[in-house]
């Protein structure tokens, strides 16, 4: 764990004041604006066992295209079998769908299809499934935070994402794209990639 809460003031590698987190994902939102929308359309994913290949396709394609990359979604689509893709989101299902999901091994599992390769792409397609607990590591945000680009590093920041978003509710401090005081780790680390993010 990197993170460190001291008085009003986050230390993640970088550090930001807790009150800002508010504007930042607002900023996130501006940039990102059908990320709710895309929660809301795949909000049920996890809930279903995933069988049928046109309905995972088009999510892969979908969140390919939100991370700027819809090569990407064609990328793995053409690479991978049908039978692959839909056994190993299955599997990375299963896995987010426990009481305590092993994040480290949920991404290792969905890395094996090919296309997805390092955790950032992986790491999108986690997000959307389980935005809670799951928040997004790309080369924008290793350039710049202490967690290794890799599974492990993956989880350690998910955890800290977690424990970040839970002290930003204790602290009442507004969300707003959600119109409250949730906060998700998928949320944490939107507001700190959008201090990084250069359009």
């Amino acid at each position: 764990m990197n993170l460190r809460i001291l008085n009003n003031r986050v230390y993640i590698g970088v550090s930001f004041n807790l009150s800002s987190f508010s504007e930042m994902i607002e900023s996130h939102g501006d940039n990102f604006q059908d990320t709710l929308e895309m929660e809301d359309r795949y909000k049920d994913l996890i809930n279903s066992p995933i069988d049928e290949y046109d309905s995972i396709a088009e999510y892969i394609k979908t969140v390919s295209k939100w991370g700027n990359y819809a090569g990407v979604g064609g990328k793995v689509l053409k690479n991978n079998t049908a039978e692959k893709i839909i056994a190993v989101f299955e599997a990375v299902r299963n896995i987010l769908n426990s009481e305590s999901p092993d994040l480290s091994l949920a991404l290792s599992r969905i890395n094996t299809l090919y296309g997805l390769g390092m955790p950032s792409f992986a790491s999108k397609h986690l997000r959307f499934m389980l935005p809670e607990k799951c928040p997004v590591y790309d080369s924008i945000l290793t350039d710049v935070l202490p967690y290794s680009f890799d599974p492990s590093g993956y989880a350690t920041f998910a955890e800290d994402c977690k424990s970040l978003s839970i002290e930003l509710c204790s602290r009442n401090i507004e969300n707003p794209i959600r119109k409250s005081v949730t906060w998700y780790a998928g949320d944490v680390e939107a507001a700190i990639f959008s201090q990084f993010y250069d359009q």
